[in-house]
């Protein structure tokens, strides 16, 4: 994948638009291989507004994502680290959307 990395949370941000100047980061963890992970940011990618930018980030890189989300992932998480999406408590697409069209407004 075409992504850039976030040096300081060692986070790839996946590729999309980004044309917006306010731009709001949400995190998707993940880890390398997993399908559930890659079909979720499949489907929802291509939907979300430019001024939400995803960071895929490794679950295990800190202990405290680990514990608390390790065995639930895909978990997405928004700019204040509330748990918008996790694999053992889905959500429907759409609420997630309702929630990025939001983001471009703060």
């Amino acid at each position: 994948i075409g992504a850039s990395v976030d040096t300081t949370t060692r986070c790839a941000v996946v590729p999309g638009r980004r044309n917006s100047a306010e731009v709001t980061r949400w995190r998707l963890l993940s880890r390398p291989g997993c399908h559930l992970c890659d079909e979720f940011l499949d489907e929802l990618t291509p939907q979300l507004p430019a001024s939400v930018r995803i960071e895929r980030c490794h679950v295990d890189e800190h202990d405290a994502w680990r514990v608390a989300f390790g065995r639930r992932i895909p978990v997405l998480l928004d700019a204040a680290d509330r748990v918008l999406y996790a694999a053992d408590a889905p959500v429907p697409l759409e609420q997630i959307l309702r929630v990025a069209k939001g983001a471009g407004a703060e």
